[in-house]
């Protein structure tokens, strides 16, 4: 289906949003009904006034508060067995999606797709479904989104978290106030269970940054342009994570494009941006911790060949791509030209073939159509739609 024009910016990592160490619990201080306050009492952790001493709460001290939300958990099972009863009788047929999601989601049969815009949140939302992503919730928009989750019961809101991996207060609260909780990864889990019953497995990050459409309209770039040999591996700086910081400055010693970068490349174009990826062969990926991160996606579905942490080799994802990938450990990053020519012989081995198959595969099965799809139907089983 069509796509509403997002403009060329689409983020990933939005450079602008907080350090994850910012804490959230004066995003819940104002309560603007009694209603609203007796829903937010069992929440407590979230309004102490001890928490403004400190940034952000550590994880042993996220599952210590968990431990005391018995009345908490009480009024979301007396939610979600409402929704549950009653939500596939009375739905709209609306699916609400941010701009984040673009309208590229596959629809479901008897549903109609709206955009619902973070600047502007609505009061309420009745008989509906809701989909965010963690990135338009930031400051401000939090507590608005917040308000209109405790102001529409018969709604589902649903999460699809792309850092849960470290960004836990954001996450935990995000678990709190939504009716299924979509984590992009493995971490954490057991802790955001404790305030939300109704946590799904993972569900993967994908490519976002090109529709299909627009992967159709310009495969030419893909296929025609000239490959290097230099690999390509700009990332985002982020303070909080000195480790992969460390590796780049290791690996740009030996490749002057894989390294630290600034969030001028959101501002790219699309198609400049598809050109840049399409003129390399082999991508190096360094990821923030252990997680999956969507640039492996990118780097296939531009037809080039991702090289990719060791530890992610037994990723059960990872695993149905491992033809298509490298795998580097510690070694490498001390001496990562043995690693990278052999990605690209590989390249030049496969030749055009190779670079039909990887946009193939990550066309069909890891953009965000998939993994919406694959989100449709977690919200559809868990809510007894259809």
């Amino acid at each position: 289906m069509s796509r509403q024009n997002q403009g060329d910016e689409v983020k990933t990592m939005n450079p602008q949003r907080p350090s994850p160490r910012r804490h959230w619990a004066t995003l819940f201080r104002k309560k603007s009904s009694a209603d609203e306050s007796r829903i937010q009492e069992p929440l407590s952790f979230l309004t102490s006034k001890k928490l403004g001493k400190k940034a952000e709460r550590s994880l042993e001290q996220l599952y210590k508060e968990s431990e005391n939300l018995d009345p908490w958990l009480h009024h979301k099972t007396k939610r979600l067995r409402k929704l549950q009863k009653d939500f596939a009788a009375d739905f709209s047929g609306h699916i609400y999606l941010t701009n984040f999601f673009g309208q590229e989601a596959p629809t479901p049969e008897g549903a109609t797709l709206k955009v619902i815009d973070e600047d502007n949140m609505p009061r309420s939302i009745e008989h509906s479904i809701v989909l965010f992503n963690n990135n338009n919730l930031i400051n401000e928009h939090l507590r608005e989104y917040v308000r209109l989750y405790q102001n529409s019961p018969t709604s589902i809101f649903a999460i699809w978290d792309f850092d849960n991996h470290h960004w836990l207060e954001l996450s935990y609260t995000l678990a709190a106030f939504s009716d299924l909780y979509i984590p992009a990864h493995s971490e954490n889990l057991a802790l955001f269970s404790r305030c939300n019953p109704a946590v799904t497995s993972p569900i993967h990050t994908a490519v976002i940054q090109w529709t299909r459409e627009f992967l159709q309209e310009n495969r030419y770039v893909i296929f025609e342009k000239p490959r290097s040999d230099q690999p390509l591996g700009g990332h985002i700086k982020w303070d909080q994570f000195p480790v992969r910081n460390r590796t780049l400055e290791k690996l740009s010693r030996f490749y002057p494009e894989v390294r630290a970068v600034s969030a001028a490349y959101h501002r790219e174009s699309k198609l400049d941006r598809l050109a840049q990826w399409s003129s390399h062969k082999a991508h190096w990926v360094v990821p923030v911790l252990t997680d999956l991160p969507i640039r492996t996606f990118d780097a296939l579905i531009t037809g080039g060949i991702p090289i990719v942490p060791k530890a992610l080799r037994r990723n059960a994802l990872i695993r149905s791509l491992e033809e298509h990938l490298f795998f580097y450990d510690a070694e490498d990053v001390e001496n990562p030209t043995v690693i990278t020519e052999a990605a690209n012989r590989r390249f030049d081995e496969l030749g055009t073939d190779g670079i039909q198959r990887r946009h193939e595969i990550a066309l069909t099965h890891h953009h965000l159509e998939n993994r919406l799809e694959s989100i449709f139907s977690a919200l559809y089983e868990e809510f007894h739609i259809g």
